[in-house]
């Protein structure tokens, strides 16, 4: 990433400076994953202290990640997602499951231990049945300025 410091960092290690990071009032930015000749490696873009450049975190591909979802909340989901794209296992991860409800033939290369949703058929409807007295339609676009209240009969 241009203009950020790069460090690399044990998985071991990543926890305690997770915590260092937030002592210190920096913030957590984001985090991904991508696959390598030895395997996947893990990266965390860290926002030290306002002012300062952004903090690329490296973990070396092959090493077992702990989860800094506890830590920092706003990882929970990046780290689900490496869960189902990459088959990665983070420890200690507070909701282990899969955030993206793919296919077992997604073509993606992860492993994907999740069972596959129902794809719909032509012939029945997308939406499920309603029986109550009112139904908020609430339609989505680029502007949704209003509710429509529709009575169900």
């Amino acid at each position: 990433m241009n203009g950020a410091e790069t460090r690399i960092i044990a998985a071991a290690q990543i926890q305690a400076e997770a915590e260092i990071l937030l002592r210190d009032r920096g913030r957590m930015q984001m985090a991904y994953a991508f696959a390598t000749a030895e395997g996947v490696a893990l990266r965390y873009l860290t926002a030290p202290k306002a002012g300062h450049p952004f903090v690329l975190w490296c973990v070396p591909p092959g090493e077992s990640p702990l989860s800094l979802a506890k830590t920092w909340p706003l990882l929970g989901w990046y780290e689900r997602e490496m869960m189902d794209l990459y088959g990665l296992r983070f420890a200690g991860h507070p909701e282990p499951v899969a955030l993206l409800p793919l296919r077992p033939d997604n073509g993606i290369g992860g492993q994907n231990n999740h069972p596959a949703p129902p794809i719909p058929s032509v012939d029945r409807p997308l939406t499920p049945e309603v029986e109550a007295g009112a139904v908020q339609q609430l339609p989505f676009g680029p502007v949704r300025a209003d509710v429509h209240v529709r009575l169900c009969r």
